[in-house]
């Protein structure tokens, strides 16, 4: 059928299309482009100064831009809390990441990873993550090793404690059944 139209294409096809592209010009021009970057920035201080806050020049820029903190206040943070997450207490193989609250922009302080994207997981809720607390700790109360039942002491206390809290903080609390 002469004159029929082709269906247009999804927009992850046509990213992937235009990025192949734009791959094979790179790969085609790669030293004239260069060449004209390396000479611009010779020539224009400004150019050479966007292009080094772009992450290569000067590290953890982002801070800036993301947490409006520098460098240093992120290192003197680094440097009370030891180096070490404020949930967990580890020190991480890797940096610190910021822990941030997402509706008012505020630094909370720094966490691990896993600590920071656990309390992500949770929708930064702590009515959530006593819940789930309170769930860990049941289960630890009812944990079997061996043949026998373990019953921890601390856990009943813990599990009424995280119970008051969640009735004092959630006015959603009375669907629920208890906790204890």
């Amino acid at each position: 059928m002469a004159g029929r139209r082709k269906r247009p294409s999804s927009e992850a096809e046509r990213k992937k299309r235009r990025a192949k592209i734009n791959r094979a010009y790179w790969a085609k021009h790669k030293d004239r482009i260069n060449k004209g970057r390396r000479e611009r920035a010779a020539s224009d201080p400004e150019y050479r100064e966007r292009r080094n806050s772009q992450g290569r020049g000067e590290p953890k820029r982002w801070l800036q831009r993301t947490y409006g903190i520098s460098r240093e206040e992120y290192d003197a943070m680094v440097a009370a809390q030891n180096g070490r997450c404020l949930i967990c207490d580890e020190k991480p193989m890797r940096g610190l990441c910021v822990d941030h609250c997402h509706e008012t922009k505020v630094v909370r302080g720094l966490l691990c990873n896993n600590c920071n994207v656990g309390l992500g997981y949770f929708d930064d809720d702590p009515i959530r993550l006593l819940r789930a607390a309170a769930y860990l700790l049941t289960f630890e109360a009812k944990a079997k090793v061996g043949t026998r039942t373990v019953r921890r002491k601390a856990v009943p206390g813990a599990l009424a404690t995280i119970g008051e809290l969640i009735a004092r903080l959630s006015p959603r609390r009375s669907r629920r059944k208890p906790l204890a």
